[in-house]
């Protein structure tokens, strides 16, 4: 569930600038969930852009756009 949104913010990806509304989670107490924020485009769809996870030590993986389009 989404704790609340963090407000609209523009970011750089690798497609180039975009607005974005910032979504974070936070982990229940207790549960061994990671803290979870999304940045959704505000433009062509609402895909997210990037993804970030936070581990329990304070490392992170980031998902990111590519201006490259996938293999078909």
């Amino acid at each position: 569930m989404v704790d609340a949104s963090q407000g609209v913010e523009a970011i750089e990806t690798g497609a180039g600038p975009l607005s974005t509304t910032h979504l974070r989670r936070s982990p229940k107490p207790g549960s061994n969930d990671r803290p979870i924020d999304v940045w959704i485009a505000q433009q062509n769809g609402g895909y997210p852009a990037p993804v970030l996870y936070t581990e329990p030590n304070g490392s992170t993986v980031e998902m990111t756009l590519d201006p490259t389009p996938a293999p078909r």
